[in-house]
């Protein structure tokens, strides 16, 4: 907001891009936030099992970590705020501004080299 504040008392910003602006601000601090919560261990966030549901076990979930761990940053980001934190397609193609199929596109590969990378490690 401070940043915001200094480019409008220089003119540098003009009636028409302020609502852009105003996204994109939103949308780093969003991603600046989330980046700093990537680094979490799947036992922490899974919800109570229902009954008669498949336990993991330790193992599992310690392959799962080390997959997890071998994806980029920007597979972890997606695929936690789509499965975990359910935001919507939608929503996460207007914070990268980038097309809801392009974001489908790329949470399919994300799922993909998470796949990948968990059964090399079987």
């Amino acid at each position: 907001m401070l940043q915001f504040r200094e480019s409008l008392k220089e003119g540098k910003i003009k009636y028409g891009n302020v609502r852009y602006l105003f996204t994109r601000m939103a949308a780093n601090r969003f991603l600046k936030t989330k980046k700093r919560m990537s680094k979490f261990d799947f036992k922490d966030i899974l919800p109570e099992r229902a009954v008669g549901e498949k336990q993991y076990s330790d193992e599992e979930m310690q392959l799962l970590n080390k997959a997890w761990s071998q994806m980029g940053e920007a597979c972890q980001q997606l695929l936690k705020s789509y499965f975990y934190d359910k935001i919507k397609m939608v929503e996460l193609a207007k914070n990268a501004s980038k097309t809801p199929a392009a974001i489908r596109k790329q949470k399919e590969r994300c799922i993909n080299v998470l796949r990948n990378n968990f059964l090399r490690f079987i």
